[in-house]
């Protein structure tokens, strides 16, 4: 029952499996790579993208809890956990959540 999902090392989401769709109703990756913020909460949407921004340019794991939107329209709490995956060098090669 998870949502699970893989972002680009540079942060550009790449992966979201089947359970995100079926939640939101969002295609996380059509339209650009910022649609999947059209889920969250308008007042969480700030605070998410600060988040995972300073993250993805310190290279350090982060957590953070916000809303999402169902797809009926109801907003439930969601935390997230976001960790790098990174080769032996240390150079980030993607974000997994």
């Amino acid at each position: 029952p998870q949502i699970a999902w893989s972002n680009a090392p540079d942060g550009t989401p790449r992966f979201f499996n089947p359970r995100w769709a079926e939640y939101t109703g969002v295609d996380p990756l059509a339209d650009g790579a910022t649609r999947w913020l059209d889920a969250v909460h308008p007042d969480d949407v700030a605070r998410v993208h600060a988040a995972r921004t300073g993250a993805v340019a310190r290279g350090e794991p982060y957590a953070l809890e916000m809303r999402l939107r169902r797809r009926d329209g109801v907003y439930r709490w969601f935390s997230a956990r976001v960790a790098p995956l990174r080769d032996d060098g240390g150079t980030v090669l993607g974000w997994y959540g």
